[in-house]
């Protein structure tokens, strides 16, 4: 009786998971400094037409706080990808 309750609970929990998990997979931030946001959204666009996945593009100010963005949030940044950093930061 008391492994029927331990699936009865852990199933839900893993099925929420693993669509939680899922769901994740397909999403994708893109940031960017606030002088590109018209490209970075139309990326952002193209991105998700052509493979299905929710693709967002948000600005950060401009270069200076861009960069100073990535470097706050360097171990656990809230985007996938970043577009833009100018080339003397390299």
């Amino acid at each position: 009786m008391a492994a029927l309750v331990a699936v009865a609970v852990v199933l839900p929990v893993f099925l929420a998971l693993q669509t939680y998990q899922q769901t994740a997979a397909k999403r994708l931030v893109i940031v960017g400094p606030a002088g590109i946001g018209d490209l970075g959204k139309a990326l952002a666009l193209e991105f998700s037409r052509r493979y299905g996945v929710n693709a967002t593009f948000v600005a950060l100010g401009g270069a200076v706080e861009m960069v100073n963005e990535l470097v706050r949030n360097r171990d656990n940044p809230p985007w996938d990808v970043a577009i833009g950093v100018p080339e003397f930061y390299k």
